[in-house]
């Protein structure tokens, strides 16, 4: 939703595509995956992200606020 998305995956702005959310999650032959850890001590992981000054961050989608006014139209 944020566009959080490190500059190694070439994303130039707009709806993030299924294939960029994959090679973050697990990456491809070209680009290596982003770090994940374990949430505590169980077998779920989560993916770190990586905040820095080559991050920029811009509106991706609007899936969240769509949703948030479907829920509140019943």
């Amino acid at each position: 939703m944020l566009g959080a998305v490190p500059s190694r995956y070439n994303w130039t702005g707009g709806e993030i595509e299924f294939s960029t959310y994959f090679s973050m999650a697990r990456g491809n032959v070209s680009i290596h995956a982003m770090e994940k850890n374990r949430w505590f001590d169980t077998n779920y992981y989560y993916t770190v992200p990586e905040l820095g000054p080559d991050v920029n961050f811009s509106y991706a989608s609007h899936k969240a606020v769509n949703e948030y006014k479907e829920a509140k139209g019943i």
